[in-house]
């Protein structure tokens, strides 16, 4: 097979997702084991490789994002793949606000605890989100204690 572009296969994933053209495509290289896509600053592109374990992390992903929705910020997921050149990939809007990774060492001590405080509230919701479905659809054991 005729190795692509990434730039004009993130062009190609969007036509095809009926999206229109892609114009501003930004790798985004923090952080990730994906390949992971800024598109015109209003979508984030995500796109697995074929191995099978990173098509499961994928899928805990759009599932986490579906369970999470209304309870935390979390990306509308807008389109969901797997028949992209045997990649699984998901498109999301991105979450407005500044990414925290690039400001953390600018802000106050008032600022980063009330941050903190908020990631805080927001891991509380996480933990009493009931999980049992995610960890029948995963394969999780439930006999398990923390």
């Amino acid at each position: 097979m005729e190795k692509i572009n990434p730039i004009d296969a993130v062009r190609k994933i969007f036509q095809k997702t009926g999206l229109g053209n892609a114009e501003v495509i930004k790798k985004i290289d923090v952080g990730f084991s994906n390949d992971v896509y800024s598109i015109d600053d209003i979508y984030i592109l995500k796109i697995g490789s074929v191995e099978a374990e990173e098509v499961e992390n994928l899928r805990k992903d759009i599932y986490c994002c579906k369970l999470l929705q209304n309870k935390i910020p979390t990306p509308k997921l807008i389109h969901v793949d797997t028949s992209w050149d045997g990649r699984p990939f998901m498109i999301y809007k991105r979450i407005a606000g500044k990414n925290l990774y690039n400001k953390w060492h600018l802000l106050s001590e008032d600022d980063r605890r009330r941050i903190i405080q908020r990631i805080c509230e927001m891991l509380r919701k996480i933990n009493n989100t009931p999980y049992k479905d995610f960890a029948l659809e995963f394969g999780f054991d439930l006999s398990q204690s923390w």
